[in-house]
């Protein structure tokens, strides 16, 4: 009985040890954008819901997702575009699976979607194959482009950017 007081005592610090995730949101418009957020469905990482957010034009905002975890994604559209029209998202699962943050940019919906979201990148890592997601122009083959393809991104415990124009 002691041993497994301490497996869980040490299974809720572990979890009460996980740190927010900051990602940062990098417009590079002249126009201000919305960051749009939806949590994952209930599964495996229920998450909490993102209030909408705006970011100047050629502005930089950090959001803290909450900790432990945080499941979803998130599209970007300037003042006069819809946010929920098929674009361009970034997805994240934040201290997911063994305490990784998994990343990619979507295309799925829309491939040729140039209005939003172009990259996101694990800040502790450079960029290369590991580092980053996403395209200078969609579409392109550095990014997610159908279902269960294995263009998703596993950095190792660190922060992410994400870049926005268009």
């Amino acid at each position: 009985m002691v041993s497994f007081i301490k497996t869980v005592a040490a299974g809720l610090a572990l979890v009460s040890s996980a740190s927010a995730v900051r990602i940062t949101f990098v417009n590079q418009d002249d126009a201000p954008r919305k960051i749009v957020h939806w949590a994952a469905e209930a599964g495996l990482y229920p998450s909490a819901e993102i209030p909408e957010r705006w970011v100047g034009p050629y502005e930089t905002i950090h959001i803290d997702y909450p900790a432990p975890w945080w499941n979803g994604a998130f599209r970007s559209c300037k003042a006069d575009q819809v946010c929920h029209h098929p674009a361009v998202r970034a997805e994240v699962c934040l201290n997911c699976n063994e305490g990784r943050n998994w990343f990619d940019v979507s295309a799925v919906d829309n491939h040729t979607d140039n209005t939003g979201i172009h990259f996101i990148r694990a800040n502790d890592k450079p960029y290369d194959d590991d580092g980053w997601s996403g395209c200078v122009e969609f579409p392109c083959p550095t990014c997610y482009l159908y279902p269960n393809d294995e263009r998703t991104k596993r950095p190792t415990y660190g922060d992410l950017t994400v870049e926005m124009k268009g």
